[in-house]
């Protein structure tokens, strides 16, 4: 008698739990179908659904996808069949074409624009065609967010240069001096990255929930997450940091043989941070603002032992809210400044002839 009366209420609190868990899945989903934004990234920590696997790069761009996010500001993303932000192309360049690839992280991808033609680079595509009047330009926006310079160097050598571009902008992306001081002789940036965009099979399953999703997101930017917890510069080994700035330098210069090799103009362009915007502890400031300073002195010195044309846009661009969204990313107007300023170095230094 007890087991029948264990039974039923068991089964009375499987019932409300089930309804409890339905409800507030549709009563999401219907919010997010009224604001007109796609739930799974929307409310996804990591906006997972945006990513796939891959062998060597550890995560891409998910080909052919479109997203709607951000409830208070709703924004487009579409990503073409190769895995770019960007319209469909046809990978064999055709006749006649001047192709150019943006490269770096989430800076490049411009999240915060309202669709791709809103993104820096498509920007820099229009003010290109209108200056270069009869000219055939393309201006790809292969950007990936949290992308350091590990996986764009190995995105330029085995990718980006089977599509014969004929100039590759590096956009300098603040990830690199992120995970400087993680990245040592003992764990490179596979171990680093872990499992951030794959999951378990089960993982992979809940993220279709925007329930899941929405209640991870709190707890991961509330209870979960310190606000300085995203900058791990507290726990770095500073007897590696060296090694990273190194190994920096050694990415960057691959890039520029793979070009120098393959006849393809470079074009280097430091990024306006604003380091004031991030919630750093005293001691994670300390450390990373010299990171950001040496890595950018690298930038700065392979661009002159190579003879490469630089922007230095990061004191180009005024560090303020009408041209930072962040202290990374651009807001619509600080994009548009960046795009001109990339229009008029590749006047000035006649890449397009």
């Amino acid at each position: 008698m007890l087991i029948k009366e264990y039974i039923k209420k068991l089964r009375y609190v499987v019932i409300v739990l089930i309804v409890t868990l339905v409800s507030g899945e549709l009563l999401i989903r219907g919010y997010d179908y009224v604001k007109g934004v796609d739930g799974i990234i929307t409310h996804n920590a990591h906006q997972e659904p945006l990513f796939r696997d891959h062998s060597y790069l550890n995560f891409i761009l998910s080909p052919k996808s479109r997203f709607r996010w951000d409830i208070n500001d709703p924004k487009t993303i579409e990503i073409n069949s190769l895995g770019f932000r960007y319209k469909e192309f046809n990978p064999i360049k055709e006749k006649g074409v001047f192709r150019i690839f943006t490269i770096g992280g989430s800076s490049t991808f411009d999240p915060f624009a309202k669709n791709n033609e809103s993104t820096w680079p498509a920007k820099l595509e229009k003010l290109l065609l209108y200056r270069f009047q009869g000219k055939k330009i393309e201006v790809i926006n292969a950007g990936v967010p949290a992308y350091s310079s590990y996986e764009y160097t190995a995105s330029v050598l085995f990718r980006i240069l089977n599509y014969n571009p004929d100039l590759i902008i590096i956009f300098e992306t603040i990830n690199d001096a992120i995970i400087i001081g993680h990245v040592t002789p003992y764990k490179d940036i596979g171990d680093i990255r872990g499992n951030i965009y794959r999951g378990n099979l089960l993982r992979r399953a809940l993220n279709h929930s925007v329930l899941f999703d929405f209640l991870y997101y709190q707890l991961y930017n509330g209870a979960m997450r310190h606000p300085a917890s995203r900058w791990k510069t507290d726990q770095k080994d500073l007897n590696f940091i060296e090694f990273g700035v190194n190994a920096f330098r050694i990415n960057l210069t691959a890039i520029v043989a793979a070009c120098k090799a393959s006849n393809v103009n470079l074009l280097f362009s430091t990024a306006p941070i604003w380091e004031e915007k991030i919630n750093w502890t005293s001691k994670s400031r300390a450390i990373m603002s010299p990171i950001i300073s040496r890595c950018r002195e690298v930038i700065y010195s392979i661009c002159v032992n190579n003879n490469i044309d630089l922007v230095d846009n990061a004191n180009l661009i005024n560090k303020t809210d009408k041209y930072l969204k962040n202290e990374s990313h651009l807001t619509s107007a600080g994009g548009g400044q960046l795009a001109e300023n990339l229009a008029n170095a590749i006047v000035k230094f006649k890449i397009i002839k």
